[in-house]
């Protein structure tokens, strides 16, 4: 009897081991009934029609290691709406946990904190599973931070756009933030429009490298769209061996500063630990200010980069230096620089110092757009420092019968229009004046000696004819075009 007793006692205590949970760990489920709306209003949980009371919904606040909200794991998708002020703390936001689901979370003035406990820092994720979907909207609610405020500190967390499913985070005001913001999946996908995201050095657990890291994986998607207001912040942005593409537009701002990191690198398109990647920067709007830290482009063997400035209003500032290929020659991809510039627009591209690596293949385009006499210079570059490298200068040519080209010099890139080749432009200023006079007189009396001390052609400059030679027969032409 005593033995029977023993061992119902011991099942007992086993059952208790096994089956008990922690009393403050919990995985909240949420989504699981169809497409039916659940909401949190601060006061119930709401699904349909139906009131939630505390005695019946999950917690809204879940300290506990271990503790997960998860959406959409039911057969269909799931809308979860966080409004009128509510808080959620969870360790870990799992959105699109099913394969086949499109689930949406929209926050638009409620706080979703992602604790750490013991160590372990809290995550959100969209798009989990593999063929799912997970869309997080922020419209005024706080995701793992306050107010939007650049350079705010709050919890130590990861946030997960895309993983081995789609994700999508669109944000048009308010905030997130965490230690670190990793967009990749078969296609991870940000939005700002306004607001603040901040991926700085957080609190415990601490981050020794706060990172905004891109496609890290061959074949992985990584879009970011910055416009408007909206303002994207952290240490040091990378690319991997993916496919990025970043959009900067309007007065967005993207701000990094890497003067912590080493070789004080702010800005790596791709990261110089991989060899590979393919990354664009398309800007027509906005800024990027480095703080005095580090840009590269394209510093690994096999990486393709492109920097594309095409708006007036764009500018990068406060780069320290500026690299395309490998600081040390050493490596080095395949790189263009093109902008896109205008007459008494100022350098989009201000550096303390340019580099144009030897090894790889770089090179800087620009395309002039408006009208300006022959032989003005624009600024492309503008740096503290000659511009190493600048032989790998290309311009593409604005306007029939004209040429342009860049040209290096006084620690500035330019692009100018040539004026080499103007038809009756004799003291090669630009224009048909008056003050070509003596020179049409000089060439037209032995155009070989003109030729010889000018370094031109004279057919090109003198023959208005046509005939293949500067003679008395010019003089008419030339005559028009001064009256013209």
């Amino acid at each position: 009897m005593n033995g029977r007793r023993t061992w119902m006692l011991c099942v007992a205590l086993l059952c208790a081991v096994v089956f008990a949970l922690p009393a403050n760990a919990a995985v909240l489920y949420w989504g699981g009934n169809g497409t039916t709306e659940t909401a949190f209003d601060g006061a119930f949980w709401h699904t349909g029609t139906t009131n939630w009371t505390t005695d019946v919904a999950p917690y809204a606040t879940l300290p506990g290691l271990g503790n997960t909200l998860r959406l959409g794991t039911g057969a269909s998708g799931k809308n979860v709406v966080f409004s009128s002020g509510a808080t959620i703390n969870v360790v870990a936001l799992a959105m699109a946990g099913v394969s086949g689901n499109d689930d949406r979370l929209e926050l638009s003035s409620g706080v979703i904190t992602l604790l750490s406990n013991t160590g372990v820092a809290g995550s959100a994720t969209m798009g989990s599973a593999a063929g799912a979907t997970g869309t997080l909207t922020i419209s005024g609610g706080f995701l793992n931070g306050p107010p939007a405020t650049t350079g705010f500190v709050g919890i130590a967390g990861k946030i997960y756009i895309g993983s081995l499913g789609t994700g999508t985070l669109i944000m048009t005001s308010g905030s997130f933030g965490a230690g670190e913001l990793l967009i990749s999946g078969p296609n991870g996908k940000l939005t700002i429009s306004g607001g603040v995201a901040s991926i700085n050095y957080f609190s415990a657990p601490a981050y020794p490298a706060c990172r905004i890291n891109l496609a890290a994986a061959s074949g992985k998607f990584a879009e970011v769209n910055l416009s408007g207001t909206g303002i994207l912040e952290s240490q040091t942005l990378v690319s991997g061996l993916g496919t990025t593409v970043i959009n900067i537009s309007g007065s967005a701002q993207l701000i990094l500063d890497g003067t912590n990191e080493d070789y004080n690198q702010a800005l790596l398109l791709p990261d110089p630990a991989t060899a590979g990647g393919d990354a664009t920067l398309n800007m027509t709007g906005g800024t990027v200010d480095l703080v005095g830290s580090n840009f590269f482009l394209s510093k690994p063997d096999g990486s393709t980069s492109t920097l594309k400035i095409t708006g007036t209003t764009a500018k990068f500032l406060n780069i320290a230096n500026f690299f395309m290929g490998a600081e040390d020659n050493a490596t080095g991809g395949t790189s263009t620089l093109d902008v896109t510039i205008n007459n008494g627009q100022v350098a989009p591209l201000t550096a303390d110092y340019a580099q144009i690596s030897s090894v790889g293949t770089h090179q800087v385009t620009a395309t002039f757009t408006g009208t300006t006499p022959f032989g003005q210079e624009i600024p492309v570059i503008s740096t503290g420092a000659t511009v190493v490298g600048a032989s790998n200068l290309v311009a593409i040519g604005a306007g029939a019968g004209t040429d342009w080209f860049l040209t290096s010099h006084d620690n500035k890139v330019f692009v100018k229009r040539d004026n080499s080749h103007l038809l009756g432009d004799f003291n090669n200023d630009g224009i048909v004046s008056g003050l070509d006079i003596p020179g049409f007189k000089t060439c037209l009396a032995n155009p070989a000696a003109w030729e010889s001390a000018t370094g031109r052609d004279a057919e090109e400059i003198g023959d208005y004819t046509g005939d293949g030679f500067v003679t008395g027969l010019d003089i008419a032409g030339f005559k028009a075009d001064l009256a013209s």
